[in-house]
């Protein structure tokens, strides 16, 4: 509808970088060096398609998270549940974390298996292109790099299966646990789907 108010991601990846240089996830001597390779990530993936598919946050945090890989930086998302399992936070200290940390640890924690996609799709195009498989030790970091992303997110799946076949098996204990449960689920399936005679005739 001729909307040309356009929200780039650039703006939001440097407010990501900023806190994270605040929270010290980032070492002086590397900040500028990160914050450098996440723009140049973020303008290269105007080559594929990744732009009109997710949004401006997500694309943003792709390009940290492949930052993180690139540097083989310990992701702030990792580093931060490691202290807070040994350390007891004041209430003051804990929103000034959230509010410095809270869009790059939101993104990772609601959107991480679309960050790993975007980060694959932009290691992939880089193997595509002829100046990147001049240079060795770029084609190398390339692909550790989607090495370790594939592994999380073959880790990330085996956890969800997990997950689902923890939920499934509770519900089926539950179920023979109070038997009525069961009577009505079943019940209710009759009820939606009708009898054989109505849905032959709706057909």
């Amino acid at each position: 509808s001729f909307d040309l108010n356009v929200v780039h991601p650039h703006k939001i990846m440097i407010k990501m970088c900023k806190a994270l240089t605040r929270t010290g996830a980032l070492s002086r001597a590397k900040g500028r060096d990160f914050a450098q390779h996440t723009f140049n990530f973020l303008n290269d993936s105007v080559r594929t398609t990744v732009a009109l598919v997710y949004s401006p946050n997500t694309l943003a945090a792709s390009a940290v998270y492949l930052a993180f890989k690139y540097f083989e930086m310990p992701d702030i998302t990792k580093k931060r549940e490691k202290e807070e399992d040994g350390k007891e936070n004041g209430e003051e200290e804990e929103e000034e974390e959230e509010e410095e940390e809270n869009e790059y640890q939101k993104e990772m924690r609601e959107n991480a298996p679309d960050i790993r996609d975007i980060a694959i799709q932009l290691v992939d195009m880089y193997f595509r292109d002829p100046k990147i498989q001049n240079e060795d030790t770029k084609m190398v970091t390339f692909k550790r790099v989607q090495c370790e992303i594939k592994s999380e997110k073959e880790i990330a799946s085996s956890s969800n299966n997990r997950d689902i076949t923890k939920e499934t098996t509770t519900n089926k204990e539950k179920e023979e646990a109070d038997p009525d449960k069961a009577i009505k689920r079943d019940a209710k399936k009759v009820l939606d789907g009708g009898s054989p005679r109505k849905q032959r005739r709706v057909e």
